[in-house]
């Protein structure tokens, strides 16, 4: 797999779990700024995420990756509401948590790479403050042939090379604002339809572009209709809200039982490329022992299983991607998203 992680802010980062603390697992979000927002996207039917600038608070989104990676891209939209002041636009942080990569933007708009403190290069261009601009990086992880490169809506604006490691480990965190247990910037900073990839394989391996990411959700019953659900009703009428409510859900007495369900079709688009489908359902366990969640395609006639998850006590969310249509392994098209089926096993 090469699309390692894919937002486009749909959901409330001050939700709260069942124990009324922040729901960080209802989101995708490993770390979260405490006052991050929800705010309307770069799209008229989008939301976004806005990092706030308050002296004090720490972070921004950040997401921590099972697996150490050495060369990865990612990018976000990107709106800065002010240059008032500097602002972190995006960091790495290695294995040992202590190397940490930041691409910033100061009061004239110039973008620049910092390694712990030490600036690699800095831009020619400069960004204006108030539109949104989509901004990748790619980061090759080497202490002699290392890369860090920047484009802005598609043009390269700078590129660093050589140690890039700084005597630290691989990476495994990524994300949008200053990095978890770092001050947050003087500069609020809006976010929208983040990717992340690395460079293996051979789909999603380089660089994306200008991405958009659609939140769907169920709006009918699917061909697989086998868990209860609570209060009674349609199950996928317990699984469609906005936010996460945990209150209105279905669950599952045996293993094997399934549920799959008819989603919302893909917004009208023109010629669409379909990168890869991102499997989200927020789960836990309600009694003693192990219990394991897994997520569902169904694509013509057959279901594919992603990997099974461990549940918890407390809810959490449970993540899988398809890059290519399971059905054929070939690209996904807007007719084949629009009539597949998604949904969860009890593993």
């Amino acid at each position: 797999m090469s699309l390692l992680h894919i937002d486009g802010f749909e959901w409330n980062p001050q939700s709260l779990n069942e124990n009324a603390l922040p729901a960080l697992g209802f989101g995708k979000a490993t770390s979260l700024n405490p006052g991050a927002l929800k705010i309307p996207g770069r799209r008229a039917i989008s939301s976004a995420l806005s990092i706030p600038a308050i002296n004090g608070t720490q972070g921004g989104y950040s997401k921590t990756l099972t697996a150490s990676q050495t060369h990865v891209y990612m990018g976000a939209a990107v709106r800065l509401p002010s240059l008032a002041g500097d602002a972190t636009l995006f960091h790495i942080v290695d294995t040992s948590n202590l190397i940490r990569t930041f691409v910033k933007v100061n009061s004239a708009g110039l973008i620049a790479v910092d390694v712990n403190g030490v600036i690699l290069t800095v831009s020619g261009n400069a960004v204006a403050a108030g539109v949104w601009n989509y901004i990748e990086v790619r980061a090759l992880n080497s202490a002699t042939v290392g890369v860090l490169e920047i484009k802005v809506n598609g043009v390269t604006w700078l590129t660093a090379t050589g140690n890039t490691r700084q005597g630290g480990g691989d990476y495994k965190a990524f994300g949008l604002g200053g990095a978890p247990g770092v001050f947050a910037s003087s500069l609020a900073v809006d976010f929208d339809d983040f990717y992340l990839c690395n460079a293996s394989g051979t789909t999603n391996n380089t660089w994306l572009g200008d991405v958009r990411v659609d939140t769907l959700r169920p709006n009918g019953a699917g061909s697989n209709t086998q868990l209860a659900a609570t209060p009674a009703g349609n199950n996928w009428d317990r699984v469609n809200e906005d936010e996460t409510d945990l209150n209105d859900y279905v669950q599952s007495t045996a293993l094997g039982q399934r549920d799959t369900y008819q989603y919302s079709d893909l917004p009208a688009m023109t010629t669409p490329s379909v990168l890869g489908v991102q499997v989200v359902s927020v789960a836990r366990k309600t009694d003693a022992g192990a219990a394991n969640i897994r997520n569902l395609v169904k694509s013509g006639a057959t279901v594919y299983q992603a990997a099974a998850e461990p549940l918890l006590l407390q809810a959490n969310t449970h993540l899988s991607i398809w890059e290519v249509n399971p059905n054929g392994n070939v690209a996904w098209t807007e007719s084949a998203v629009n009539a597949a089926e998604f949904g969860v096993e009890a593993a």
